[in-house]
């Protein structure tokens, strides 16, 4: 099964998707629980989100798998039984575009959907989350409008192709596509449980 998880920066989507692979993991019980952070750090503020994103999921049985450009290079890595939380295709698609030169790479969407369909075939389960960043009405330089564009369109290919897609804006629930594939109430009751993802409004 694919899950999207998608929303605003600072929403609580993360928290939201590390609830259900946590409670998906458990059910399955034969594979191994991964966070695949996509991330490469550029400043400080991006130090600060990964060390919140490692604080939160510290003791909940996820084995870290770092990858920024390739996610074929960890095929070889994860078994038919296993859980990925992949976060997020938002870093991953940049981390493609804009190389550590400043250098713009051309990039086509259809190889970022393989790299996930591809992951998605190999596991039991794959939970995405990614940003939301298309509300802003202001029109961006040439480059920036092409990376929204692209992702915008990575975005379609994984709702059409996921199980559940759910959008969470500040921790308020909207389920877009089969909120009946299976059922959410113990996720939701983890997830409201919690108040981490609420606490962090600085980064």
């Amino acid at each position: 099964m694919m899950i999207f998880v998608i929303g605003g920066v600072k929403g609580g989507k993360s928290m939201l998707a590390q609830c259900a692979a946590k409670y998906l993991s458990e059910q399955t019980s034969l594979g191994k629980l991964y966070y695949l952070a996509t991330m490469i750090s550029r400043d400080s503020e991006d130090d600060k989100r990964i060390d919140r994103h490692i604080k939160d999921r510290e003791n909940w049985g996820f084995e870290t798998i770092e990858e920024g450009c390739a996610l074929p290079n960890i095929l070889h890595r994860v078994s038919r039984e296993d859980v990925i939380l992949l976060d997020s295709v938002t870093a991953y698609v940049q981390n493609n575009i804009f190389s550590d030169n400043d250098a713009v790479n051309q990039i086509d969407s259809q190889v970022m959907d393989s790299h996930i369909l591809a992951l998605r075939d190999k596991v039991k389960h794959l939970i995405i989350v990614s940003d939301y960043i298309f509300s802003d009405a202001i029109q961006y330089n040439e480059t920036t409008e092409m990376y929204k564009e692209i992702l915008g369109t990575v975005h379609c290919n994984i709702a059409a192709n996921s199980d559940i897609v759910i959008e969470c804006a500040y921790s308020n629930m909207k389920f877009w596509k089969n909120k009946s594939a299976f059922d959410f109430k113990p996720v939701l009751d983890h997830y409201y449980g919690l108040s981490s993802h609420l606490e962090y409004k600085d980064i």
